[in-house]
């Protein structure tokens, strides 16, 4: 039996390094170590053989392993020693007892490459999953397999994604009571899904549309209101304690008070466009974002070309390969995807296709799409 105590609660978190797992040890110390010894290595028991080793010459109670495989059960074991002076003759070490603890590692979820979207479904359950959009046979865009993020408030009136200057994405959601918050994406067992998330508002609680995009590089948000004039603003994202917050807003129209739909989108390259869609008549427009005196506007609307009025619940906006897609969805579980092309005489939608070979689960409350840049 070792003379000094064992350090206590060891545990295990883990992470995603590359193209591996991190293993981030966590224990206390019931006092204070001069030296720290860690081993580790595979094994299904915690008496397994232990290659890989680490000194410590200090009492941390923290300690990363890199690299361990996907798939793979490693064994950890930490203990601690301290200094002796046997009667004067120099110094010696008491050590504890080891503590050891096994860990199962997964396979690793996959890891989005710049470029890539995930479309994220909320309902009113509180529930949210996300799915890759990927390619199908044909080589369109397609929902991939879906997995779940969370057990949310069931009370989120808009989510939408959003990027931080550097692009990496976030999720911004929004209650019609005026509370915003702001969450990262972060890879988690089985994919993307939202970190811990931080309030960024007290914003006015009639907002009926919020959608984030880029323009010349800098992130923005859209806010949009039905219930007075005027009705359309956008606040420019900035760095905040946390993460991306939103600036300061200003107005960008009295636009009409009748869409029900706006999304953002960017043809090609060229400067990106808003998407209007109004449920009353069910027309379509759209108008390209230029630069105004305090920051993107929308210049004149036009009809989007090629359109069929139809009753949708839901439209989304996102690129696939270089070209910007709709998701158009009904609360009664028909979801399709259409492009969108630059034509002479302005935007041109596709034929719209079914988004996946079975229809999706109806009422979903919102969709959210986020953008790897």
């Amino acid at each position: 039996m070792a003379n000094i105590s064992s350090p206590e609660d060891l545990n295990c978190g883990v992470g995603i390094k590359g193209n591996a797992w991190e293993a981030r040890l966590i224990w206390v110390n019931p006092v204070v170590y001069d030296k720290i010894l860690i081993v580790w290595g595979p094994g299904t028991t915690l008496d397994a053989q232990t290659p890989s080793s680490q000194q410590i010459d200090s009492s941390p109670n923290v300690y990363p392993v890199d690299g361990v495989p996907a798939s793979s059960t490693y064994v950890f074991r930490v203990k601690g020693g301290q200094k002796t002076d046997v009667f004067g003759a120099g110094i010696d070490w008491d050590y504890s007892d080891w503590v050891s603890i096994l860990v199962s590692f997964p396979s690793l979820p996959l890891v989005l490459q710049p470029g890539e979207r995930q479309l994220v479904s909320y309902s009113r359950s509180g529930a949210a999953f996300s799915a890759p959009i990927v390619a199908d046979g044909a080589g369109r865009p397609t929902n991939g397999k879906t997995h779940p993020i969370g057990g949310w408030e069931n009370d989120w009136f808009r989510i939408t994604g959003i990027n931080d200057a550097a692009g990496d994405p976030f999720l911004l959601l929004y209650r019609n009571d005026g509370l915003a918050w702001v969450a990262p994406i972060v890879m988690g067992q089985f994919g993307p899904q939202n970190g811990k998330g931080y309030v960024i508002g007290g914003w006015e609680n009639d907002w009926t549309q919020v959608d984030g995009f880029t323009f010349r590089g800098q992130p923005y948000v859209l806010l949009y209101r039905q219930s007075k004039q005027p009705t359309a603003w956008v606040a420019p994202l900035v760095s905040g304690a946390n993460g991306p917050q939103n600036g300061q807003p200003y107005f960008i129209g009295g636009w009409e008070q009748d869409w029900t739909q706006i999304a953002v989108f960017d043809l090609g390259g060229l400067a990106p466009y808003f998407f209007f869609y109004r449920l009353s008549d069910k027309a379509a427009c759209v108008a390209p974002i230029v630069a105004g005196e305090s920051g993107p506007k929308n210049d004149a609307t036009q009809p989007l070309i090629g359109w069929q009025p139809q009753a949708w619940s839901q439209i989304r906006a996102f690129q696939f390969g270089g070209m910007p897609y709709l998701m158009l969805y009904r609360d009664d579980g028909p979801a399709f995807f259409a492009a969108l092309t630059a034509t002479p005489a302005g935007v041109q939608i596709g034929t719209p296709y079914a988004a996946s070979d079975s229809p999706w689960e109806a009422n979903w409350a919102d969709f959210a799409v986020l953008s790897f840049l």
